[in-house]
């Protein structure tokens, strides 16, 4: 779960909604917290495959491999 995930939980939780009034600036959140993870791992990938002591660097060769492994339900 995101931080964005529980935030909009809670929300809801509180009844904060009434209809769909919030549920876009959810979708983009999240849009924009996806991109902020895959931006961030190939980041982390680049510095460290530049690290002559770190050849094998991660099982995961993909961004959206990672984030979907570790943040989709």
């Amino acid at each position: 779960m995101t931080a964005v995930d529980l935030f909009f939980n809670e929300l809801k939780r509180m009844q904060y909604f009434i209809g769909n009034d919030m549920l876009h600036p959810y979708r983009e959140a999240n849009k924009m917290l996806e991109q902020q993870i895959k931006d961030a791992y190939n980041q982390g990938f680049r510095d460290a495959s530049n690290n002559e002591q770190l050849k094998d660097i991660s099982e995961y060769e993909n961004a959206q491999i990672y984030y979907n492994e570790t943040f989709k339900k």
